[in-house]
């Protein structure tokens, strides 16, 4: 049985005592791994901790990728990081090089910046309920975002809106949103076939 070392606060498992990443840890205690994952912990990629059981390549991938994004400090607010780990992270048909977090995109002299894009789907996600400042969306915010939406739709990009309470609340029902937005672009793309 595997053993690994959490915190009282923590959120994540780590692969020993004496990494970097637990400098200031005021105390640590040995749980077997499946403990630290039944208790919703994930492992610490800094020390490169055991994977959580039966865990792909990709979900790997995307804990790191949203492990990155966390540091650099990319995301805007709390929900956009419960975003990528709780929907897109799991999302069937996109992995984490398919998405770009606060991603900036030109229609005619206006630029615009999103939420996350999937380029790959002409996909641009919004993570809505509050402005960034946490003060609830005002009737010009709202116009704002209409207008702007509008636009991206005008270069033929499809706008998904989710809210803080679907991303809490609703995981499954915004994954299928997206895969369903995902395999419709997918499959009306152009196939290009050489002429003889």
């Amino acid at each position: 049985m595997a053993m690994v070392f959490v915190t009282q606060t923590g959120t994540r498992y780590h692969a020993s005592t004496d990494m970097r990443c637990l400098e200031n840890a005021s105390g640590t205690l040995a749980v077997p791994l499946e403990t630290a994952v039944a208790g919703g912990l994930l492992p610490c990629i800094t020390c490169d901790a055991p994977a959580v059981p039966e865990s792909t390549e990709g979900d790997r991938q995307w804990l790191r990728a949203i492990d990155d994004w966390a540091r650099a400090g990319v995301f805007e607010s709390f929900w956009e990081q419960a975003f990528a780990r709780r929907v897109l992270a799991s999302t069937p048909g996109i992995s984490s090089d398919d998405v770009e977090p606060q991603c900036y995109i030109s229609v005619g002299t206006e630029t615009y910046k999103v939420d996350f894009s999937v380029a790959k789907a002409g996909l641009v996600i919004e993570v809505d309920g509050y402005a960034k400042d946490g003060v609830p969306l005002t009737a010009s915010d709202v116009e704002r975002r209409n207008r702007r939406d509008a636009a991206l739709q005008t270069r033929g990009l499809t706008v998904l809106h989710f809210s803080n309470a679907q991303v809490q609340q609703e995981p499954l029902a915004c994954r299928a949103q997206i895969a369903a937005a995902v395999a419709a672009k997918v499959a009306i793309a152009p196939t290009y076939i050489a002429q003889p």
